[in-house]
């Protein structure tokens, strides 16, 4: 009964919230994108994580030097071990939604990573900046 009452609560708050209801969404695609997105890095396939990200990303970075630079600024972490989200910000216009993750790594053991992902071009939400930094 408890669940019923939950579920009914939740489908009053969608209904009377609708721009509530599309954050939502809009959140859990560009969650969804990110972490992709990531496991492309975590693999070291640097050449299909520069594919996955945005069109302007594509536009203004050869392929080349994205590879150097993820390479550079991932390959010293070592494997991951854990990774936890630890803030999501939608923006006002809700085009760009970036991720901050505490993330454990073998070789530098705790690290924040930042993903920040803009709804492309062509509807679907990509990867348009990624940073580490010390925790």
């Amino acid at each position: 009964m408890k669940k019923m009452i939950a579920t009914a609560l939740a489908a009053c708050v969608l209904v009377a919230n609708p721009a509530f209801a599309q954050d939502s969404k809009a959140l859990a695609a560009a969650h969804g994108s990110a972490q992709r997105w990531l496991k492309l890095v975590d693999k070291e396939d640097y050449s299909g994580a520069w594919d996955a990200s945005a069109s302007d990303v594509r536009a203004n970075t050869p392929k080349m030097a994205w590879n150097m630079l993820l390479s550079a600024t991932h390959l010293p972490l070592g494997q991951l071990r854990v990774r936890k989200l630890k803030s999501t910000a939608l923006d006002a216009g809700g085009k760009r939604v970036s991720f901050e993750f505490d993330s454990e790594f073998e070789k530098d053991n705790k690290v924040l990573e930042k993903v920040t992902t803009v709804l492309d071009k062509d509807g679907a939400w990509r990867v348009t900046g990624y940073s580490v930094s010390a925790d």
